[in-house]
């Protein structure tokens, strides 16, 4: 834990990489470090090599995911789209959609929640912003890199992820 944060770093030529079949990163009971807060931001570097995107071989970007009362995630789930989702411990999601993401090419993702807005930036540019409510309570959940657990599957990355920083407070774009 540094400044608030979790992180975990790396530089683009010693990236995580991820072979799409049994690998990923887990940090237990990382919500620990947002929970009860009222602002999150997510960030990471990405490169993703999936050109063949179909459920249920979905990239597991990074993030927390129970799909119950703690989601604060990103996955690649089409050839260009990223779904990026709060989901607050009433069982309440809020879904960002991005269309925009290239295939083996470096791009920075961060995702936001502020309190009353969850906004996607892609390269510093603002993807889009939905309205948004709530807090996430629970406590032990963990962060994924490169893999999300949906279910019984495993949306496992094939790609390449730097950088990830899962931060208790609303960054700004700067």
């Amino acid at each position: 834990v540094l400044c608030n944060a979790i992180i975990v770093h790396a530089q683009s030529e010693n990236a995580l990489g991820f072979d799409n079949i049994d690998d990923h990163v887990i940090v237990p009971g990382a919500s620990a470090g947002i929970a009860g807060g009222n602002e999150i931001t997510l960030m990471c570097w990405v490169k993703p090599l999936n050109t063949n995107i179909t459920f249920p071989d979905y990239d597991g970007i990074a993030g927390i995911r129970n799909n119950t009362d703690a989601d604060f995630y990103m996955i690649h789930f089409t050839p260009t789209g990223v779904e990026a989702r709060f989901r607050n411990s009433a069982g309440v999601n809020y879904d960002i959609v991005d269309n925009s993401l290239q295939i083996g090419v470096w791009q920075h993702y961060a995702l936001r929640y502020n309190g009353s807005e969850l906004t996607l930036f892609r390269n510093g540019i603002q993807v889009n912003t939905v309205i948004a409510s709530g807090q996430i309570l629970n406590a032990t959940e963990a962060l994924y890199i490169g893999g999300m657990l949906f279910q019984t599957f495993n949306f496992y990355m094939n790609g390449s992820v730097d950088e990830v920083s899962l931060w208790n407070r609303a960054l700004s774009p700067g």
